[in-house]
């Protein structure tokens, strides 16, 4: 390694390093640092993609032509993004030419590692001072690969000494091979402590138990950004979700919670998510509850809770089976509580969607999809009348009286828009608006017949009209 580190790479051809059309394209593109040629994301894979091969996508040979590689990076002004796939194939001495360059990098703001099974050994090491010294690295995101305690650690260590990442996102190898090294992940954690700008964070496929909650809550209490927390394919228990209730309540940037594809969380933790959903400080609007085996109890827990929040538009509930019109109704009744006027006006007209995809493929009750739908119209005001309309049988209009016969075109108006997601027939819709002119007309006859006769009168003339003409409009 100390050979290789003594070359200087500057000054091979490139036409002697690689065999490759491609490869050589791509090194003399990033040595001239030509902008109108130069592309922003650089992928290095150990083979060509399944469908086929990029003008982007070096492939990997062996040491010198990293380097090379490596050396053109370190001086390259234009890359933003660099992807590395399939490392597992390769060992470090192949790839410590390239890290060794890439130290000198300052453009690259956003750093990829896919697949390949298993990270070579020493990577992250080497990859660490690139990590800690990057002025420019918001980015870091390792999905699909397996790394030992000693790499965790290395890396920890480069987080601690950087400030710059905003995002950060690490994903184990697979559901079954979850990293449950609980002392390892804290220090990860506790790192990105230095990284007060951290907008997304991304733990997937680990165990996280109360200890390592404990720890995120610590540091999402210090995220004042946090916008995107994504918990999914954990082993994740509910005194690890109550642990972690109150730090994501005041989250005031938090907007998307994933906590998906972990089915350990059981009754207890839903009340726990119920409870962050009815905190007056919760600022969430997508919640990711996708494949958890939630049942009617937890969703009617969960349906509760969002009779008095305004913010959650997005619930993804699909793919839990266990859910059946009993969970349904619960939500439908949250949306439109049809058992008063007031009660339907404070329901929740926030809530637009419950799966992900938009397919309608839940078994939702009719009302509960219109109710969805209204829920999208931004005039919240407007949404709440039209369900009124739809489902309450008998609508007081005496309190609008005190604005007389000028809000009646608009009670009118109200009825023609309620008529698109009108339940029952377009009879029901005609009559009820025939009832409301009947019961302004019963209300306010003097008013009714000045507005016939085209007569226009002080108030205190109506008021007199009124009295006069009273015996004539008694039932």
């Amino acid at each position: 390694m100390s050979a290789s580190s003594a070359v200087d790479y500057g000054a091979l051809n490139i036409s002697d390093v690689t065999s490759d059309d491609v490869n050589a394209k791509i090194l003399r593109r990033l040595r001239d640092n030509d902008e109108h040629t130069l592309f922003d994301t650089l992928f290095v894979r150990d083979r060509p993609g399944a469908f086929g091969r990029a003008g982007n996508a070096y492939i990997i040979e062996d040491a010198r032509s990293m380097g090379v590689l490596g050396h053109c990076l370190g001086r390259c002004t234009k890359v933003r993004e660099l992807c590395l796939e399939g490392l597992g194939e390769f060992d470090v001495d192949v790839f410590g030419p390239l890290l060794r360059g890439l130290q000198n990098n300052q453009s690259i703001r956003k750093v990829f590692i896919f697949g390949g099974l298993h990270i070579p050994c020493g990577f992250s090491q080497m990859l660490a001072p690139f990590i800690r010294d990057s002025p420019s690295l918001d980015t870091f995101e390792v999905s699909g690969v397996q790394m030992d305690v000693e790499q965790y650690r290395s890396l920890s260590l480069a987080l601690k000494a950087g400030n710059s990442l905003k995002r950060y996102c690490i994903s184990g190898l697979s559901d079954g091979d979850r990293y449950d090294h609980e002392e390892t992940i804290i220090d990860n954690i506790e790192a990105l402590k230095m990284h007060p700008q951290l907008e997304e964070l991304t733990y997937r496929r680990f165990s996280l138990g109360r200890n390592t909650c404990t720890a995120l809550a610590g540091l999402l209490r210090q995220s004042a950004g946090m916008r995107r927390l994504t918990l999914s394919n954990n082993v994740i228990g509910d005194s690890g979700l109550e642990a972690l209730v109150d730090a994501l309540a005041h989250c005031g940037a938090l907007r998307h919670l994933d906590l998906s594809r972990s089915p350990s969380i059981a009754v207890r933790g839903w009340r726990a998510v119920a409870a962050l959903l009815e905190d007056p400080n919760s600022t969430l609007q997508q919640l990711n509850l996708r494949e958890n085996g939630i049942n009617d109890e937890s969703a009617t827990i969960i349906a509760n809770a969002l009779a008095p929040n305004s913010r959650l538009e997005q619930l993804y509930l699909d793919s839990n089976p266990n859910i059946t019109s009993k969970g349904w109704v619960a939500f439908s009744t949250v949306l439109c509580d049809a058992t008063s006027a007031n009660s339907t006006f404070l329901s929740n007209h926030t809530l637009q969607c419950l799966e992900s995809r938009r397919r309608w493929s839940l078994p939702l009750p009719r009302n509960l999809e219109i109710s969805l739908r209204l829920n999208h119209d931004s005039v919240k005001k407007r949404v709440a009348l039209t369900k009124i309309l739809n489902h309450q049988d008998d609508i007081d209009m005496q309190p609008l009286f005190e604005w007389d016969l000028k809000v009646l075109p608009s009670v009118i108006q109200w009825c023609e828009r309620a008529a698109y997601y009108w339940i029952e027939s377009q009879e029901c819709n005609r009559k009820r608006k025939l009832e409301a002119i009947y019961q302004f007309i019963r209300g306010m006859p003097n008013l009714t017949i000045h507005s016939i006769l085209g007569l226009n009168t002080t108030s205190a003339q109506t008021r007199g009209m009124k009295r006069r003409h009273s015996l004539l409009w008694t039932p």
